[in-house]
């Protein structure tokens, strides 16, 4: 697990439920927005973005899905942008297949961003 709060600015935003910081894959825990080329996938990476956009952003970790991301909650003053997405129709429910049932087994390095 670990928390941390990072500015916009270190943000990466791959799609619609996956971003970056520096190399490290982040994904947004419980939703799934379409894949980029299909519809609906650029209007949720255009949401995503605006919600994240000149806010400072807490990320909550929680474990590894299969593609190695760290399963994430992301909040900006206090909203998790996952239920703001699933709201507004860019998102619908997912809870992705994991690692392992423990949590993450990488330290939270902050040091590396």
């Amino acid at each position: 697990g670990g928390t941390i709060t990072v500015p916009s600015r270190a943000v990466h935003v791959h799609d619609g439920d996956t971003l970056y910081l520096a190399s490290q894959a982040f994904r947004l825990r419980g939703v799934d927005t379409p894949e980029l080329g299909r519809p609906g996938a650029l209007a949720a990476k255009r949401r995503l973005r605006e919600l994240l956009r000149g806010h400072s952003i807490t990320i909550v970790r929680h474990t590894e899905d299969l593609y190695r991301r760290i399963l994430v909650d992301v909040f900006v003053d206090g909203r998790n942008v996952a239920d703001i997405l699933r709201g507004e129709g860019h998102a619908k429910p997912r809870t992705p297949p994991t690692r392992s049932p423990g949590p993450v087994s990488r330290p939270f390095d902050a040091g590396r961003l």
